[in-house]
């Protein structure tokens, strides 16, 4: 299977928190943009957004997906999380 390319992909950036040390700091979408301007970057600053970007979205950055936010995200292929642990994303 061949990887798909940056103009074929959509990444979205939430991980939004009451303590902003633990949010993605801007600069991290702009790097990502820097370096696959042709990839769609949406970085989301609120976890309420995120709902109606999910069903076209290839990679999820962030702290959480709810389980009816992961069924809404019928292309996602990678989720890369932000915190130490996954414990939050374990569905059945």
């Amino acid at each position: 299977m061949n990887p798909p390319k940056p103009a074929e992909t959509k990444l979205v950036i939430s991980s939004y928190h009451r303590f902003t040390l633990w949010r993605s700091p801007p600069e991290m979408a702009a790097a990502v943009r820097q370096r696959w301007p042709e990839m769609r970057v949406l970085d989301l600053p609120h976890y309420d957004r995120i709902t109606p970007e999910l069903p076209d979205t290839d990679i999820f950055v962030g702290l959480l997906l709810r389980p009816e936010q992961l069924r809404e995200a019928t292309r996602l292929k990678w989720v890369h999380t932000t915190s130490a642990g996954v414990g939050q994303l374990m569905y059945p």
